[in-house]
């Protein structure tokens, strides 16, 4: 909620599960209304922002495709809200370099006792070993800046980069956490999880670009020879939050 104003994320009708759930996980944070991200239809829902023009078939915004959502993420949204819930983090997804998988629809009706004669097909896109990963963004929206001019919504929708980040598609984005209001921290590594980075973003105005704070993997704490793991997420204290501070 920001000034007496409630903002929600609405996700488009052709996913109507995964609405729910995002709406639902909003709520259980206290923001009954909270910013569109991914949009491909437009609904007559006025108090709906769309902040985002990327949203399509193969780009989603704040929503994991379906190796991020089994295989990285482990949940079915991808944003996280900062302490004061003046800011939210999110990540988007583009699949459209990712082979796409076809499979029948035997029963459609959702009831066990229709009887379909002939099979529809469904597609996905489905990352096979060896072939191409969704490329994958970190994003922040401002909503104090939004409140002010919720016409303009986009262009309080900062772009997170970092030196030393690896090639778009060797890079994969986990285990995001607020350190504070301003402060965010999110963890990358190649796609082999032998060699990765958590890196540390200062939001103040103007502000953006992060900083590599620790090494992960073979050359980094592991040091095992072993894989990164993204399992889980971070636990913070006040001592590491000071650790981890960009200087």
């Amino acid at each position: 909620m920001q000034n007496g104003r409630q903002l929600r994320i609405e996700l488009p009708s052709f996913m109507p599960t995964i609405y729910t759930s995002l709406h639902r996980f909003c709520e259980s944070l206290g923001h009954s209304h909270v910013p569109r991200a991914n949009q491909r239809n437009e609904r007559n829902t006025p108090d709906a922002i769309r902040v985002t023009e990327t949203g399509s078939l193969t780009v989603f915004n704040a929503l994991p495709d379906w190796v991020y959502e089994e295989e990285v993420l482990f949940q079915d949204n991808a944003l996280w809200w900062s302490p004061d819930s003046s800011r939210v983090a999110f990540l988007s997804f583009d699949d459209t370099l990712v082979d796409t998988y076809y499979f029948p629809i035997y029963n459609p009706t959702g009831k066990s006792g229709a009887i379909v004669p002939f099979t529809s097909e469904n597609t996905m896109r489905y990352p096979t070993a060896g072939h191409n990963n969704p490329t994958v963004s970190a994003h922040v929206l401002n909503l104090r800046l939004l409140d002010s001019d919720p016409s303009n919504a986009s262009s309080f929708v900062a772009d997170l980069d970092w030196g030393g980040r690896f090639e778009r598609d060797d890079s994969i984005l986990f285990d995001v956490a607020w350190l504070g209001n301003t402060t965010l921290l999110l963890k990358e590594s190649n796609r082999n999880s032998d060699d990765g980075n958590v890196i540390v973003f200062d939001l103040n105005p103007g502000t953006f670009r992060g900083g590599v704070v620790r090494k992960l993997g073979n050359h980094g704490e592991e040091n095992d020879n072993g894989w990164i793991d993204s399992v889980g997420h971070s636990e913070l204290t006040r001592a590491a939050v000071a650790e981890t501070r960009t200087p």
